[in-house]
């Protein structure tokens, strides 16, 4: 019976894209997020929520979201935009994330959302944040309350269903509610603002008045 044999110069590169395949076939794996995966990570002082898409990741930080695109690693997943931001995710658990050329934040996974996120959920527009004393505020004209302070590290709680809004004389929004013990103005503009704490990078720059009373601090419009 005649045998037929390939030459060799055929079965070297036949080996090689064979194997090839195999190694593209099992690379990534764990390693990809998922489309449509959720995940919250801890960066350092930052909380970030990344939404996994096919073709990219959409980053929720404190100053806003962060759409990166796509791009070829040799492990895991990484994504960047043309300014450099870049978050790459080595199985989920993991990730390192670079913003505006800074050096490079560790990343890892949490269960715990941030606080803005919790806000979000619950309904809020807006959320704020400042310290010393520490303070947060939520703002939602659709459900009662339309706003509520935690104040003084926590200390104090102040909650009103209805509230007024307002243009400023520099073109800002703010909130106004008056009631038989407070009086009450949140103003906000549109301007980056460092929390001066964790160092978060927020979309607003805040001024909140309790009374006699000023809070300033840093907050997110939500739900966009």
């Amino acid at each position: 019976m005649a045998v037929l044999r390939a030459p060799l110069t055929l079965i070297a590169p036949l080996v090689v894209a064979l194997a090839g395949c195999a190694a593209a076939q099992g690379g990534g794996g764990d390693d990809m997020p998922a489309t449509g995966q959720d995940q919250a990570y801890q960066c350092g002082e930052t909380r970030v929520r990344a939404e996994f898409e096919a073709d990219g990741v959409i980053l929720h930080i404190g100053m806003g979201t962060l759409g990166l695109a796509a791009e070829e690693a040799a492990s895991g997943a990484r994504y960047r935009n043309r300014h450099g931001d870049e978050f790459h995710v080595k199985g989920m658990d993991e990730a390192r994330f670079t913003l505006d050329g800074d050096e490079p934040l560790r990343c890892r996974a949490t269960d715990h959302l941030p606080p803005w996120r919790a806000a979000e959920l619950r309904g809020a527009g807006f959320w704020a944040v400042g310290q010393e004393p520490g303070w947060m505020a939520e703002v939602n004209n659709n459900q009662t309350p339309a706003l509520t302070l935690t104040l003084d590290y926590g200390e104090r709680e102040l909650a009103f269903d209805r509230i007024s809004p307002f243009i400023t004389p520099d073109g800002g929004t703010a909130f106004r509610v008056e009631s038989d013990d407070h009086r009450v103005e949140l103003h906000i503009q549109r301007a980056t603002c460092r929390d001066s704490m964790s160092g978060e990078r927020f979309n607003a720059t805040v001024e909140l008045r309790v009374d006699t009373r000023t809070y300033p601090g840093c907050g997110r419009f939500l739900r966009q």
